[in-house]
């Protein structure tokens, strides 16, 4: 079975739902690792220096145990965490897929938009291509970079 690693920003409860819905779907065929259930051990207080430095090694060791990555995309909003782990993929050649949510505006970064395998503009069509399915390019879909 595949492994997935969800990545996407979960500050508030319309971004956390938004993740555990995704990480649902995935789940029907794949292994999703989702950062925001895996937590640190231990005495380290949340928020401090090293709380955060534990956070970070184990959602390094989810990227790099992962055979892909998709991440969701906000728009030009996204957050810092999602571009690096994207970032990262790129970086270690492996295949992400980001997908557009949230931002009506089909206008994405450069950066993100060129900078990953695929990019979709819904859940439906990353499902269908990760089936085998055709299914339409970012650009076939009105999506534009800036």
């Amino acid at each position: 079975m595949k492994k997935i690693y969800l990545a996407g920003p979960f500050f508030n409860e319309k971004e956390n739902a938004l993740i555990l819905d995704f990480a649902a779907r995935l789940r029907e065929k794949y292994d999703v690792f989702v950062p925001m259930e895996h937590t640190a051990e231990g005495d380290v207080p949340e928020g401090g220096f090293a709380w955060g430095k534990e956070i970070f090694d184990i959602d390094v060791c989810g990227l790099d145990g992962a055979d892909l990555v998709v991440a969701l995309d906000h728009g030009f909003t996204s957050d810092a965490g999602t571009a690096w782990e994207t970032g990262y993929a790129y970086a270690k050649g492996k295949p992400s897929y980001i997908v557009a949510v949230g931002d009506p505006s089909p206008v994405r970064s450069l950066m993100l938009l060129h900078g990953c395998t695929r990019y979709f503009a819904s859940l439906d069509d990353l499902m269908d291509f990760l089936d085998g399915k055709d299914a339409p390019t970012a650009e076939e879909r009105g999506i534009k970079a800036k």
